[in-house]
């Protein structure tokens, strides 16, 4: 299984899309190069001793810790980071089981004390492949 990763323009377009919904039209953009940062951090995933499934959630897991942890963005980290862990996922043909409002709920409750790897726990339960 070959990962498709986001790529910076895709996750600044996903911000884009989340600050339009909710009518923001200052500059939102904090750091562009935290954006760099945290798709290609999501690229420097351990693999040698893991499955392709398991290698998809944790790089998933890893760009979106980094965008909650780093915050690129003024507002709507949070909200980002749940976009980008839904887009990788599509890129990978796999989607979130669990209902909408339970994803979102699980999203808001993120916070810099939310780790990687409960991220990665959480879409192994809740993600399934298309």
């Amino acid at each position: 299984m070959i990962i498709n990763y986001l790529h910076p323009s895709e996750l600044l377009a996903l911000h884009h899309q989340l600050t339009e919904t909710a009518a923001i039209t200052e500059p939102t953009l904090r750091d562009s190069l935290l954006v760099e940062l945290a798709c290609a951090r999501a690229q420097l995933t351990p693999q040698p001793t893991q499955n392709p499934q398991q290698i998809l959630f944790t790089a998933t897991a890893l760009l979106a810790e980094s965008i909650i942890l780093w915050r690129p963005f003024t507002v709507l980290n949070n909200a980002t980071a749940f976009a980008a862990i839904q887009a990788m996922l599509a890129l990978n043909n796999y989607r979130l089981a669990c209902s909408p409002a339970i994803a979102k709920n699980t999203a808001k409750n993120w916070n810099e004390s939310t780790e990687y790897p409960a991220i990665a726990k959480w879409l192994s339960l809740a993600a399934e492949e298309l």
